[in-house]
């Protein structure tokens, strides 16, 4: 994207512990911009959107609340034209934030089955996933038919409406016995 002249910038909300910053070296040797929204110098919602985040979910001062709103506000300082989220609870925030400052395309990217078979499930991801997707801007993506699946059931909604992208391999950055294995894993059956 940056060869093409398209400004990259990651934002997270979780950079406390060492081991939540560990592709940040990854991302500078790239100049790539790491922002962390959630950071206490984040700039401030403005009202009408706050008002349009808590449509989605209640505006409660909550954590996930707070987070919505941090999103936003970045992203209403960068105006960006796509927003890429990854993960559950990444996907509902920075989704809902995107939404909430007219972000045209934000796509979110489910790693693995529906949250609801593990631990950090929480009971707004649902609720969340049904606001993003009413609106034609938004796209869910998995990286499995498995994935893909079990998130349409979970949320009702049509598999074939969940695009399936497998995870890819940065070749030159894997290490010899692990090349090893992704030239055997055709053999597995695995792509």
């Amino acid at each position: 994207l940056q060869a093409r002249s398209t400004t990259v910038a990651v934002f997270v909300c979780a950079m406390t512990r060492p081991d939540e910053r560990f592709y940040l070296p990854a991302f500078a040797d790239a100049g790539i911009e790491v922002v962390d929204v959630c950071a206490p110098t984040s700039p401030p919602l403005r009202a009408e959107l706050r008002a349009r985040v808590g449509a989605a979910l209640p505006d409660d001062g909550s954590a996930v609340a707070v987070s919505i709103a941090a999103y936003a506000a970045w992203l209403e300082r960068r105006r960006p034209r796509v927003v890429h989220a990854f993960l559950d609870a990444t996907n509902v925030t920075a989704g809902l934030g995107a939404l909430a400052v007219g972000v045209p395309r934000v796509v979110l990217s489910a790693r693995n089955l529906a949250p609801h078979h593990f631990a950090l499930h929480q009971a707004w991801f649902r609720p969340g996933y049904r606001a993003l997707l009413r609106s034609r801007d938004v796209r869910l993506s998995a990286n499995s038919h498995a994935g893909a699946a079990d998130y349409a059931a979970w949320l009702g909604i049509d598999g074939g409406a969940i695009a399936v992208v497998h995870n890819g391999v940065d070749a030159p950055h894997v290490a010899p016995s692990e090349a090893r294995a992704l030239r055997a894993s055709p053999a597995l059956g695995s792509p």
